[in-house]
């Protein structure tokens, strides 16, 4: 049966959105573009056209240059697109590019857990999941591999770790070229 999935709202700031839409009408096609060597993999006009619309139907992207990149101007922006398109998802790529305005007198700890509580409101209120992206601080070096990151090596806050419902870190061996996804937290594991 086919899978249905849900809107989403993409904000990043890494890779502009045509990228992200090249990489999603591969994904749709189970085609590349025509770059490969071998046509045999290479998209159809149909498969072109068909994958257009379905990255049009389900991915909306927020004009970086256009907003407010604040964490409220983002969060706005959202709830605008929660409203005119009906997304069920958000993606923030990463949090080091959002424009962090930390009020004079507090510290970037209590900063840190008052935003995350307002992408955490943001999702409650409008029915919303979210996908925060963070990159963590410079990472130790043992027996001359990085050391697996933690929530914790987030740079601003062990709140990333406890505000969050599900964390996960990315880790690249660079000897082995595996990536392996590690499952760090689980809110409501009793659910499953």
């Amino acid at each position: 049966f086919p899978v249905t999935i849900g809107k989403w709202g993409i904000c990043s700031f890494e890779n502009p959105a045509a990228i992200h839409v090249t990489k999603l009408m591969q994904k749709f096609s189970g085609r590349a573009f025509g770059f490969r060597k071998n046509p045999i993999h290479r998209m159809s006009n149909q498969q072109f056209e068909d994958s257009v619309f379905r990255v049009n139907d389900y991915f909306k992207f927020i004009n970086n240059k256009e907003t407010d990149i604040t964490l409220d101007g983002i969060l706005s922006k959202a709830t605008e697109m929660v409203k005119r398109f009906g997304i069920k998802g958000l993606l923030l790529d990463p949090w080091n590019y959002i424009e962090h305005q930390v009020p004079n007198g507090k510290s970037e700890t209590q900063y840190v857990s008052e935003a995350l509580t307002k992408i955490h409101m943001f999702c409650v209120q409008n029915g919303v999941h979210a996908i925060l992206v963070a990159h963590p601080t410079k990472l130790k070096k043992e027996n001359g591999k990085y050391e697996v990151p933690t929530l914790y090596n987030i740079s601003g806050s062990a709140h990333f770790f406890n505000k969050t419902d599900n964390g996960m870190s990315v880790y690249r061996d660079f000897e082995s070229n595996v990536v392996t996804v590690y499952v760090q937290k689980v809110r409501y594991r009793d659910w499953e």
